[in-house]
């Protein structure tokens, strides 16, 4: 019976270590935009929107070892792309390039951090818009926090009802991506179709200003 309960322990321990170490290989992993002590926003790691050269762009990224897309297939002006590795957490990257200059950066972050997270690190917004959308069927309402003197955009998603129904955003709410872009020229990520598709008149008239965390209207 003592030998019986001992193997039985003993299983449960296991199960429990298992469990316990694939729950921290799940969540371990950090954000670019938060753990970046090389510079600054709107620069990241280096890359500063509106400074940086493509190539320079390109040897810092290599130094990152992600998984980046063939340079010959960029050239200076255009969009380059790439993957991150283990352990970071964020998803993808991208950099926006003209007249073989860095224009900006977004970060796919994978929910990666919290919107608490990303305005320590890079700033209160001054204003956010809205945008619904479709998510799998679902109705869903994106919202994107500006500041245009900073030169960032955080993008936040969540789901709504069906109609007007306010949605509430905390200091928790996930971050799904970062748009960091040179001060002052926040009209060019329309221009380059950075949001892909969104309409820069219906965005701008859209305008509100930030008066922190609580119910947004749309």
């Amino acid at each position: 019976m003592n030998k019986y309960l001992v193997v039985t322990v003993s299983i449960l321990v296991f199960i429990v270590l298992v469990l316990g170490v694939m729950a921290l290989f799940l969540n371990f992993g950090y954000s670019t935009i938060v753990h970046d002590s090389a510079c600054s926003p709107p620069c990241w790691h280096r890359i500063v929107p509106g400074r940086t050269s493509t190539w320079q762009a390109q040897q810092i990224l290599e130094e990152m070892n992600v998984s980046m897309t063939p340079w010959s297939d960029y050239g200076e002006d255009g969009t380059l792309s790439w993957f991150f590795r283990y352990p970071i957490h964020d998803a993808a990257g991208f950099a926006y390039s003209q007249g073989g200059v860095v224009q900006a950066i977004s970060i796919q972050t994978r929910r990666s951090l919290t919107l608490e997270d990303a305005f320590d690190r890079i700033g209160e917004p001054a204003f956010y818009w809205t945008a619904k959308t479709q998510v799998e069927g679902d109705p869903w309402l994106e919202i994107y926090f500006v500041n245009d003197e900073r030169g960032f955009v955080v993008k936040a998603s969540q789901p709504r009802q069906a109609g007007t129904e306010p949605i509430e955003i905390t200091a928790n709410t996930l971050v799904d991506r970062v748009i960091y872009f040179q001060p002052g020229m926040f009209d060019r990520i329309f221009d380059a179709d950075i949001l892909e598709g969104m309409n820069k008149d219906s965005a701008l008239s859209d305008l509100q200003p930030w008066d922190g965390y609580g119910a947004i209207f749309y």
